[in-house]
């Protein structure tokens, strides 16, 4: 786990990093896995960009989910 200036201070590099950092971003914002954030489609993406609709798979507990 990171405390609070971990997170700043790896938010701040990652910012810095252009395109390279909007992932580690997303996985800080979202908490889910780097293999959910890096599999990510704009198929699962709502056209009003409010909602992500994870896909789950056979192997993982439960059903697929949705971040808002």
């Amino acid at each position: 786990m990171l405390s609070d200036d971990q997170i700043r201070a790896v938010w701040k590099v990652a910012e810095a990093s252009g395109a390279f950092g909007a992932p580690i971003r997303l996985l800080l914002l979202t908490a889910q896995r780097r293999e959910k954030v890096v599999t990510m489609r704009w198929a699962d993406i709502a056209v009003d960009g409010a909602t992500w609709s994870i896909p789950g798979e056979a192997r993982e507990k439960g059903d697929a989910k949705e971040l808002v």
